[in-house]
Parts: C-alpha cells; sequence; structure tokens
C-alpha cells in the first residue's frame, strides 16, 4: 500500500515573501516557542523557515527591557547553541548597547560567547549585530571570519541626521546594516539605497515612528547595566517606556510595518527581515509576530493559519513550581533534570 503523497503546502506562503530571509529575536529568553516553533515548521510545514534567531545575552555589550537578567550558565548556553544547530538554524548575537566605554570593550564574557558561537556552528549559521563601532573593530581582531551586522541602536545611538549616503557608508564596514524601524516608511531614503539586500528591515518595532525619546530611552537603559542599583536610572527608563504607544497619534503613525509596506520593500529587493523581541515579556506576543509575519496574511487561509498558531502555542508548558535549593546553577552545570 503505498504512502499519501505529501500534501502542497505552498499557500501556507501565499504573499507571505517567500523568499524573504527572516531574522527572529527572543533566542537566550523564548527559547521554548523558539525550537517548537522550529520543530513544527520542520515537521510540518518545511517551506516555512527561520534563517536566524536572534539570541540577547544579558553582559555589559547588551541590554535589558525589563528586569535585569544574570549571565547565562556557560553549560546551559552551549545547550541552545546544540538545539539551534539540530535545527538547522543560525544565531545571531545581538550587543545592542551604543554606550561602551573603552573598558567595556575590554570585557573578555562576550568574547567567550562568541567563540562558542563560532567554535560550535558553521560559519553561515553565525553573526553578531553590534551597536558600537569600537566593538565592531574588537570583534573583527579576534573573529576575522564572522559576520558583523549594524544593529538599528548604532544609528540612534549617534544621533545623526539619517540618510542614504550615511546608511551606504556603513555598508563598507558592516556585512548588513539594520534600517533605523522608521525609514522602512521613508521613500526619500528607501529609494536611493542602491543595493536592498545590505539592510534589514524590522517589521514589528513597537514605537511610534516619530516617537522623541528612543535616544534617551537606550541611554538610561546602558546607565541600570552599568549601574543596576541606581534607582533613578529605573525611575526614568521606566517614564520614557511608559510613553511608548505605537498607536499614540500625536507621535506619528505605528512603525509596525503593514502588509502592503513589507510587499513594497520585498518588491524593491529587500530580503532581510527581523522580528524584534526586546520590549515583549511574553512569548505569546513574539509568537503572534512569528505567525503572522511568515505564513500568508490571506484571509481565505485563515482557518489553516489559525490551525498552525494554535498547535504551536498548545505546546508551550507553563513552568513547573519547583522549591528553590540553592543548587540549580549546579544542577544545569551537569545537565542534571529536576
Amino acid at each position: 500500500m503505498s504512502s499519501a503523497p505529501n500534501p502542497d503546502l505552498t499557500y501556507i506562503k501565499k504573499d507571505a515573501l517567500p523568499e524573504a530571509h527572516w531574522m527572529i529575536g527572543g533566542a537566550l529568553r523564548f527559547d521554548q516557542l523558539l525550537i517548537n516553533s522550529l520543530h513544527f515548521f520542520n515537521q510540518h510545514c518545511p517551506i516555512v523557515k527561520f534563517g536566524h534567531v536572534i539570541a540577547q545575552p544579558a553582559c555589559l555589550w547588551s541590554l535589558d527591557w525589563h528586569e535585569q537578567r544574570f549571565p547565562i550558565n556557560q553549560a546551559l548556553y552551549l545547550q541552545h547553541l546544540e538545539k539551534y544547530k539540530a535545527l538547522d538554524t543560525g544565531v545571531i548575537l545581538s550587543f545592542d548597547n551604543p554606550f561602551l566605554s573603552e573598558l567595556d570593550l575590554q570585557d573578555n564574557y562576550g568574547i567567550l560567547l562568541c567563540q562558542e558561537l563560532v567554535d560550535r556552528l558553521p560559519k553561515d549559521k553565525c553573526a553578531v549585530l553590534v551597536a558600537h563601532d569600537g566593538l565592531r573593530d574588537k570583534l573583527r581582531e579576534h573573529f576575522p571570519q564572522l559576520a558583523i551586522y549594524a544593529h538599528a541602536n548604532r544609528i540612534i545611538g549617534q544621533r545623526v541626521k539619517r540618510t542614504a549616503a550615511l546608511y551606504e557608508k556603513l555598508t563598507q564596514s558592516y556585512d548588513l546594516v539594520s534600517l533605523h524601524p522608521a525609514d522602512a516608511v521613508r521613500d526619500s531614503i528607501i529609494k536611493a539605497l542602491k543595493q536592498p539586500e545590505k539592510y534589514i528591515i524590522t517589521s514589528n518595532d513597537l514605537f511610534p515612528r516619530n516617537f522623541p525619546l528612543r535616544f534617551e530611552q537606550l541611554q538610561e537603559l546602558s546607565n541600570i547595566r552599568h549601574n543596576p542599583y541606581n534607582g533613578r536610572a529605573y525611575v526614568y527608563a521606566k517614564q520614557i517606556a511608559d510613553k511608548i504607544d505605537p498607536f499614540d497619534a500625536t507621535a506619528g503613525p505605528s512603525s509596525i510595518l503593514s502588509v502592503q509596506r513589507k510587499q513594497e520593500l520585498y518588491d524593491m529587493g529587500f530580503r532581510q527581515f527581523t522580528l524584534d523581541a526586546q520590549n515583549y515579556r511574553s512569548p505569546l506576543s513574539l509568537h503572534f509576530d512569528i505567525i503572522s509575519n511568515l505564513l500568508t496574511p490571506d484571509p481565505s487561509y485563515g482557518n489553516k493559519v489559525q490551525l498552525v498558531a494554535n498547535s504551536i502555542a498548545s505546546s508551550l508548558q507553563e513552568p513547573k513550581m519547583t522549591l528553590n535549593d540553592g543548587l540549580s546553577h549546579f544542577k544545569t552545570a551537569l545537565n542534571l533534570t529536576t
């Protein structure tokens, strides 16, 4: 008895930028969602792919938008790298702090994270996003074969006038360059970029397009990273965060890209797209973005898209309540389960 033929699933990508390379944020925070999604797509919808996941390790070179996390245990970090490698998915380390001192650049923890990355993943499966030119130079010195991308915070932290010429200059020193999220809808810049394949477009930025405090927000988050007991920085960062409303008409339209705008950018030749997870507290928010960006927006297939969404979401388990025994780091290091 012959087996049933594989179903034709091309409709699941209809009008969903079929050749786009997606970089999905949330690794090292929402790994269960990302790994479950990858497993599901590989098994049931293999035409849906993540090119890379973006991992935000807690260190001096990165920012935490909510609570400050501890640096990840090395054994756990390696386990995550191996899981993504087994799923044929690349990993990009994101160092998004644009306010680094010379002393910060000497921190060897970030070098260790990069070393493990390049030692365990193929060359085309690893990269770093950086927001500081000095860090770019340091990493290039240590890892000359590692792809280095400019994070959007590189532009925000510099407070310079954004032009197509500025972006094109950055492509001379970075392998790819992230556009400021608000520039994805500025035709005066977009249409003047001569190599659209060199730029990364953020699809789900939550800031209003004309939000005036992006720089101040990053500055306070960096202050908290450097001095986590500075209560004033926490208060001010929260005051700024409370003003972020992507649907506030007084701050301009939302930076979240519409289906139509993504298609326009795709038709212009842009192929690098990312989903940011820094602003999210829950993996379900990122889950919604993955489904709405990587699967067809055609409403006639809405029932099938929703089935995919529910199937992945149902596999997310609530964390089990455990008693603190003080041995969690030891157990993780030994790869013990409780």
